[in-house]
Order: C-alpha cells, then sequence, then structure tokens
C-alpha cells in the first residue's frame, strides 16, 4: 500500500488533546488510522519553546514547502501528528531498514501544567527526540529542559515489588537526543581548535565541582541529560536571513534563504532520515502502527488517571493485543490454505495429513515472525489448538462428504426390488459396480457394509410382505432365503474384513501422521530456539551498548571529580553486567523449549 493512501498521512492531526477538564486524552479517530500502519514505525518528536522553528524542521524532515504541513497553533493541540512516509529505496546505506520504514513526525506543544507530561510521551513513543532551541546552549536553555531533571518522577520501568529496575535504568529505554541550535552564531573552537557540534554539546554538558546551590542547579539538568540520554547528537544552524526572512521562513523556498542555513538543515535532515532507526523492541522486533497506538493509549490512560506510566505494564498490554491478532491471523492464514488445497471428499487420511503439516507450516512460520515477548509459549499453544480444532472440522467435513456421496452413489444404482433372486441379483450387481466406484473418500467400505445390513432388513420385509406363494414356490423361496442370507453374510464378512484391512491401513497412516506430527514439533523447537536465540541475542547487544555508555560516563565523572557519582554509576554497571550474564545463561540452559517458570523473565526494552 501506497503511503499517501493512509488517511493520517492526508494533512496534519492531533494525536493527544486536552477533554472539557482539562485532562489529557488520545484521539481515537487518529490512532484508529496509525493503527492501520502494518509497517514499521520511525517515530521523531520535535520539542521546543514557541516560535522557535519547529515547523519549519518537520516540514524539512517531510520534504514539503510553504508550510503545508504546519500545525493550527490556535488549536489546543497538545501533540500533533504532522506526518509523513518516505521510502528512500535509492539510498545504500540502511536501505532495508529505511526502506520499508513509515516516518512519523510529532511537533509538541501546551500549556504549563502538560509539557512535562507531553515531553513524558515524546520520550516513551519516539525512537528520535529532537529539542529544537535558539542561540547557544547556555544555562538559560538548560534550565528550559526541566522535564528532563523531572523525568524519574514521570516514568517508572515496573510495577513489580521485585523488580531491581529503577531510573537509574531509564537510559535502556529513552530514544536517541538530538539538540537543534537555531540562529548559532558561535565559532565551534575549543581551545584553539576546532571542534565537531557534538563536542560543542558535550562541552556544554561538562559538570563542575561544588555542593552550593547554584553547582546543583547548574550540574542537575547536565547530568540528567547526560544519565538519561546515553545516544546524544547536535546540529548547529546558521541564520536563514534577514529579520523579515525570519518572519515569513514557513513560506520561503530554499532559494530565497541563506545557503549556510539550506546547508545546515540538509545535513539535519539526512541524518534524521538516513541514519535514526525506527522503533524497535529489545528482542529485535520492529513497533508498527496498531503496537504503537495501543502503547499510546496505555501511557494517556495511566496518566488520566493520576497514575505514573509504566513501562513494562503498557508493553506486556501491547504484547496481549498483538499475540491475539496474531493468533487469528494465523488460523485464518492455514484456514485458507486448507481450503485451497483440499477437494473433498479427499480418497484417503494420508493426503488430508500431508495438507494438513505444509499449511501448519506457513503458519507457524508467520506466528514465529510476528508473535512478541511469547516466552511461555501461551499464545503459540491457543493457536495449536485453534489449528488442530480446524484440523478435526475438516477431516469431519471430509468424512462427511464421503459418506453423502457413497449414499448417494448406492442410491443411484439400486433401481428395482422383487423376488428374492433377483433382488439377491441387484444387489450383487450393485454392490459390484460400487466397488468398481472411485472418489468416495474414507468412508466408501463402511457406507457399504451399512447398506448391505439395511437390504437385509429389506429383503427379510419383503419376504413376510409376499402372501401369494405356493407351498411349492414357498419351500423353492426358503432356499433361496437361505441362500439369500448365506450371501449377505458372505458379503458381511467380505466387507468387514475389508473395513478391518482399511482400519490397519489407518492405522498405519496414524501412526504416519504421529511421526510426521513428531518431526513437526521438533522443527517447531528448532525454531522456537533459534528464535529465542535471536532475542536473546538482541537484548544482549543492546545493553551492551548501554554498559558501553556507562563506562564512558564513569570515565568522564572520574575526571571531573565526582568520585560518589562515579562509584555509583560502578554499581549500575555491575548489576547491568549480571543480568546479562544470567540472560545469557538462563537462555542457553532453557534450550528455547519454553515452558513453566523457569525461563527468562520478560524483560520488555523499547528503543
Amino acid at each position: 500500500m501506497a503511503y499517501e493512501s493512509y488517511q493520517v498521512f492526508q494533512k496534519p492531526l492531533c494525536l493527544i488533546d486536552s477533554d472539557k477538564d482539562g485532562k489529557l486524552m488520545a484521539v481515537d479517530d487518529v490512532l484508529n488510522r496509525i493503527s492501520q500502519i502494518p509497517k514499521q514505525l520511525n517515530v521523531v518528536a520535535i520539542a521546543g519553546l514557541y516560535r522557535t522553528g519547529k515547523s519549519y524542521l518537520l516540514n524539512r524532515l517531510a520534504q514539503v514547502n510553504k508550510g503545508s504541513l504546519n500545525c493550527d497553533v490556535k488549536r489546543i493541540s497538545l501533540m500533533a501528528c504532522t506526518l509523513s512516509l518516505k521510502k528512500f529505496a535509492n539510498w545504500s546505506r540502511r536501505e532495508k531498514v529505511i526502506g520499508n520504514s513509515v516516518h512519523l513526525f510529532f511537533d509538541m506543544f501546551g500549556d504549563k501544567n502538560h509539557d512535562n507530561w507531553i515531553f513524558t510521551l515524546a520520550t516513551l513513543l519516539g525512537s528520535t527526540l529532537v529539542y529544537n532551541a535558539m542561540g547557544k546552549f547556555d544555562q538559560d536553555a538548560l534550565e528550559k529542559l526541566s522535564f528532563i531533571t523531572e523525568l524519574s518522577k514521570h516514568v517508572k520501568i515496573s510495577d513489580s515489588p521485585s523488580s531491581q529496575k529503577g531510573a537509574e535504568d531509564l537510559d535502556l529505554y529513552l530514544p536517541l537526543f538530538i539538540l537543534a541550535l537555531r540562529d548559532f552564531c558561535l565559532e565551534l573552537k575549543s581551545n584553539g581548535r576546532d571542534i565537531t557540534s557534538d563536542e560543542y554539546l558535550e562541552e556544554c554538558l561538562s559538570v563542575r565541582s561544588g555542593n552550593k546551590d547554584f553547582d546543583v542547579r547548574y550540574n542537575t539538568p547536565r547530568i540528567c541529560i547526560r544519565k538519561y540520554f546515553r545516544r546524544r547528537k547536535c546540529f548547529t544552524f546558521d541564520r536563514p536571513g534577514s529579520k523579515t526572512t525570519l518572519k515569513k521562513l514557513e513560506t520561503l523556498t530554499d532559494e530565497d534563504l541563506e545557503e549556510e542555513f539550506g546547508e545546515d538543515s540538509n545535513k539535519f535532515a539526512d541524518f534524521v532520515l538516513r541514519e535514526c532507526l525506527p522503533k524497535f523492541l529489545d528482542n529485535g522486533q520492529p513497533v508498527n502502527g496498531r503496537m504503537f497506538a495501543t502503547l499510546t493509549q496505555a501511557y494517556v490512560a495511566a496518566i488520566r488517571h493520576g497514575k505514573i506510566p509504566c513501562i513494562e505494564s503498557a508493553l506486556n498490554m501491547m504484547a496481549q493485543i498483538e499475540n491475539n491478532k496474531v493468533v487469528e491471523a494465523c488460523v485464518q492464514l492455514y484456514v485458507e490454505k486448507m481450503n485451497n488445497t483440499l477437494q473433498f471428499p479427499d480418497p484417503n487420511d494420508n493426503d488430508l495429513s500431508d495438507a494438513h503439516h505444509r499449511c501448519l507450516k506457513d503458519a507457524i512460520d508467520l506466528f514465529l515472525k510476528k508473535a512478541v515477548y511469547d516466552q511461555n509459549h501461551e499464545y503459540q499453544r491457543e493457536a495449536n489448538e485453534k489449528k488442530n480444532g480446524e484440523y478435526d472440522n475438516f477431516k469431519k467435513r471430509n468424512e462427511h462428504v464421503s459418506e453423502v456421496k457413497s449414499k448417494e452413489a448406492l442410491l443411484q444404482l439400486y433401481t428395482r426390488a422383487g423376488g428374492y433372486g433377483l433382488y439377491q441379483q441387484d444387489i450383487m450387481k450393485i454392490k459390484d459396480d460400487y466397488e468398481k466406484l472411485t472418489g468416495l473418500g474414507c468412508k466408501k467400505q463402511e457406507t457399504i457394509l451399512k447398506y448391505l445390513e439395511s437390504k437385509w432388513v429389506e429383503g427379510q420385509t419383503i419376504l413376510q410382505a409376499d402372501q401369494q406363494v405356493t407351498e411349492m414356490e414357498k419351500e423353492a423361496e426358503n432356499k433361496h432365503v437361505l441362500a439369500f442370507n448365506m450371501f449377505f453374510e458372505r458379503q458381511r464378512t467380505i466387507a468387514a474384513e475389508r473395513l478391518r484391512e482399511e482400519g490397519l491401513r489407518n492405522a498405519e497412516i496414524q501412526l504416519q501422521k504421529f511421526e510426521d506430527e513428531s518431526r513437526q514439533l521438533q522443527e517447531n523447537i528448532r525454531q522456537l530456539e533459534r528464535k529465542q536465540q535471536e532475542e536473546i541475542k538482541n537484548v544482549m547487544d543492546h545493553q551492551n551498548k548501554v554498559l558501553d555508555d556507562r563506562l564512558k560516563e564513569q570515565k568522564r565523572l572520574l575526571k571531573e571529580g565526582f568520585n560518589a557519582e562515579a562509584a555509583k554509576l560502578r554499581n549500575d554497571i555491575e548489576r547491568l553486567r549480571q543480568e546479562n550474564e544470567r540472560i545469557r545463561q538462563q537462555g542457553g540452559g532453557r534450550g528455547g523449549r519454553g515452558g513453566g517458570g523457569g525461563g527468562r523473565k520478560r524483560r520488555c526494552v523499547l528503543q
């Protein structure tokens, strides 16, 4: 589906608003539109003070001029989904990721009562957080980032009393932080050497010794940015032009702006669109529109009810909804493929079993690809039970169609009844003709046996009704009756023997089916092991990156003379190392078989 066809991309929309009581609310219509997006999302949120040029950056990212995606700032909109999706298939770097991603761009604005919650939602929902500021990044600019210093009061990782995760682990969950400095006039130099914009940001985040109130006020925002946002990037922008130009910036084209400003804007947009990764879970699964909508609902609902948003609770809710959808999709795929494969009646159960295993494999592949955090295989068991139930329905349907067709065939073959001799000839002819028929399915022999038994009763009825035969005729007729009974008994014996032989064949088929299912089970286990090992690797890779960032921060704190903070961070580093080792050991020891509570505790990390 082309991105233009998604309704959410037609115009700027308000995703999170406030109701008449001033409480935050998610706009259901917009969430429903976003939930229709099946692809992975790349969510870029742009924050900053009013009139700092956020809309221009959004338009630049969306590659739209003349402000056509600007938000209506007169509305009581607290977060607007300014939207865009771009497919850059011609880009060589990260083509598979970027080329299949849907970009959502959020412009955040509100009032003093909601600013902290809006920024909190941006950090929870976004994969990239852009903070737009004017001029240099000094103390005044840092103090405007109060939402970062308050972040630990507005987010918790787990509701579980036994959880070891606290505010010190928020760096595992938060997005890339990009500082965009507009109208930047300083020369990027330090101690006589040229520096990059990233180095400028890190110098601005340096702390100084001292315990006075001024020192604490100076250090707190810097420490919080370094603590929560381990991944940081900075872009500086020259002035776009004169004051007159600034007043109508949103309506100007690139040709109307200063060349340096255009180059700076291109570098920023190029990095965001090429280098900023989509939103992933820690097991490597991408977040699609439906998952994003569920997370948004969970976080906003918590805020509306006066609670602190909990990351693991929201992700568990998302996993439950997503896995229920995955189960439905797997069963639907299985049924569709079976209907397209089978022609009823199927001659024997073996063909039906083969079709079942082929279609089952496709359904299992879909489940393993789409399921989210199914560590205990609860939803896989549910999917298997439903698919087995559908398989039983297909077998019953096959037997029913076979029986109906077999009875119809017998009725068409039987044309008359009369004396025992003729009747016997009719029955023999019917049976012989019936045996030559094909395509009647697995109920063929059972049906003829039941039919012969019913004809025997019918023959007795005919005998009792025939009152006009003479004694001689009756004696002759008795011979016919005896012969007829012997014939029926012989045919019943033959049919029963064939049914027994068919039963033996069915037993062989069932044995083969059991062996097939055993092989399928082993294949499922291998696939599960592979998927779980991949998930564990992704979790450990992510945590190892965070460990590296923490080690760098620890060295920096020691260099700056903050020994106490460095010691505390060393404890956090050691705890994360121990958890990594526990995950590694449990992942290898469990062998991917999942059962019971011995598996790894569900870790829900959103990147």
